[in-house]
């Protein structure tokens, strides 16, 4: 599970089943809801344009939701690259948690992605809470 919220009051809540591969994405902007099913095949269709991105470690680190944080820039096939810092203290159980990051030792806690030509939007973690989840969390409305 990863949730999102920000200032503007977007809010989403991605849920990602490992055995099926089946990923949920629960969306809430203002009174407007939104829903997205992908299969498994989607998803890989989907991530395929992270394949074969190149990691660079940077000289800075910081402190990011209590966590040492390195960072490091992304270099993806396409020409883009990404700004981001990331901790080594979590470390994902599956690979595709950090679909955008493959091979990656750690968890990104910061990054910044372009979501159209003139908007770029960035993420910085402010709190991770490790606990156990109650598995009514997965069921979908």
């Amino acid at each position: 599970k990863r949730e999102i919220s920000m200032n503007n009051g977007y809010h989403n809540i991605t849920l990602y089943n490992h055995q099926t591969g089946m990923t949920h994405s629960l969306s809430l902007k203002g009174d407007q809801k939104y829903a997205l099913e992908m299969k498994a095949e989607e998803v890989k269709l989907k991530n395929q344009r992270f394949e074969g991105a190149k990691i660079d470690l940077l000289d800075g680190q910081k402190k990011l939701a209590g966590l040492k944080c390195q960072d490091a820039e992304i270099s993806y096939l396409n020409g883009e690259k990404a700004k981001f810092s990331f901790t080594t203290e979590l470390i994902p159980m599956i690979e595709t948690f950090n679909a955008m990051f493959p091979g990656l030792k750690g968890i990104p806690l910061e990054y910044e992605v372009k979501s159209s030509p003139t908007l770029n939007m960035k993420f910085v973690a402010t709190l991770i809470d490790i606990k156990a989840i109650d598995a009514s969390i997965f069921q979908l409305p």
